[in-house]
């Protein structure tokens, strides 16, 4: 049975932009995407946006070598005259991925996944001169991708956690993980304990995740995790010196798997999740539900 233990309480500064605002007056707004996500939104987002707007973004794996893995969430952009492109390079002259990201009579919509073929993916939005109520904006999720699986799917993997950021993926990201997939990372440190933080989830769905799922097991307790299009941040911290992760798929649907980090780190308590995606510079106040 899961109790409450105690509440930390602590304040937490970012030191870093995940929201990028656009850049509108013919020059494109340039970022370099890690494997955090980023989120782009048009000015005005999500109170509506003005028009007769041209706005773009070039966004940049920080790897050699990395693709990004792209989705437009919550958008409400008029089909009838704007527009929301996603092309496979670092200008509008590369080639188009998927059709227009917008949505129809004001509907929240959420598009599908994109993954580009190069390192670099160019975005325009351009509006029309008729707004309307319902039409907020989009806000479009970037993360990088590379596979981190390495040889865990097929006999468990022994990993050590020091205070660099190391990174755990499904295999074959950000590309679907296969059928009938089972993976092992016993992830361990000489030193405090182990932290994981998950980035970004996306495996099929089942209300006792016993279809596809992500295990994660410390000290005879079992946390067992499956969700669809999980763009957020969650943090868990071991309670002794070692940590156990177990990604598992069935013989039927299959999505874009996951990417969490891993390091060592000098936090008292265990089990601690925050959600830690704060806009720049701002003084949060995170509350952490220590559980055992």
């Amino acid at each position: 049975m899961i109790s409450v233990r105690y509440l930390l309480l602590f304040v937490f500064l970012s030191l870093t932009i995940y929201q990028v605002t656009a850049q509108c007056s013919g020059t494109s707004a340039e970022m370099i995407v890690g494997y955090r996500f980023t989120s782009i939104t048009p000015p005005g987002y999500p109170n509506g946006y003005a028009g007769y707007l041209n706005c773009s973004w070039i966004a940049r794996t920080q790897v050699q070598g990395d693709v990004l893995l792209i989705m437009s969430t919550e958008n409400t952009v008029s089909c009838s005259g704007d527009t929301v492109n996603v092309h496979d390079g670092q200008n509008r002259f590369a080639n188009t991925l998927g059709d227009n990201h917008c949505s129809d009579n004001g509907n929240v919509k959420t598009s599908g996944f994109i993954v580009t073929t190069a390192e670099s993916a160019y975005i325009e939005f351009v509006s029309d001169g008729i707004s309307a109520a319902t039409e907020k904006g989009f806000d479009m999720k970037i993360i990088s991708g590379h596979d981190f699986a390495g040889s865990a799917c097929s006999s468990p993997v022994n990993l050590s956690a020091t205070s660099n950021l190391q990174y755990i993926t499904s295999p074959s990201f950000p590309e679907s993980y296969t059928t009938n997939t089972d993976c092992q990372w016993i992830i361990q440190t000489t030193l405090g304990r182990v932290m994981l933080n998950l980035m970004f989830m996306d495996i099929e769905v089942e209300e006792s995740c016993s279809y596809d799922y992500l295990n994660v097991t410390d000290e005879g307790y079992s946390l067992k995790l499956c969700e669809e299009r999980y763009w957020s941040e969650t943090k868990y911290v071991s309670n002794g010196t070692s940590i156990t992760v177990d990604f598992h798929s069935d013989e039927q649907s299959t999505r874009r798997g996951f990417i969490l980090s891993y390091q060592q780190t000098n936090l008292p308590c265990s089990y601690c999740t925050a959600n830690i995606t704060k806009p720049f510079y701002m003084l949060t106040f995170i509350l952490a539900i220590c559980l055992s």
